[in-house]
């Protein structure tokens, strides 16, 4: 299922700068790169200093913390929409 929303994510990229599909491409590719290498960053740091035990609470706050995070942007986005 991951990567059908890969997919409508990188639609919805490109589709917002249609003159400039190539780019705007490039920089999904970009970002979702930077994310991976940020997560792995933040992982293994919190591995390091709080140990396997602690390890679940961790992912239950980052998802948590993304849910929020998908909540204001599609919060954002319905209030753009009705704006049109």
């Amino acid at each position: 299922m991951g990567n059908y929303l890969w997919n409508w994510e990188q639609y919805l990229v490109a589709s917002s700068i249609p003159e400039a599909a190539n780019f705007a491409n490039g920089l999904f590719i970009s970002l979702g790169n930077i994310g991976t290498t940020l997560g792995i960053t933040l992982g293994g740091f919190m591995l390091n200093s709080v140990g396997v035990i602690l390890l679940p609470f961790l992912g239950i706050i980052m998802l948590v913390l993304t849910l929020v995070i998908l909540f204001f942007r599609n919060r954002l986005i319905s209030i753009e929409l009705n704006e049109l």
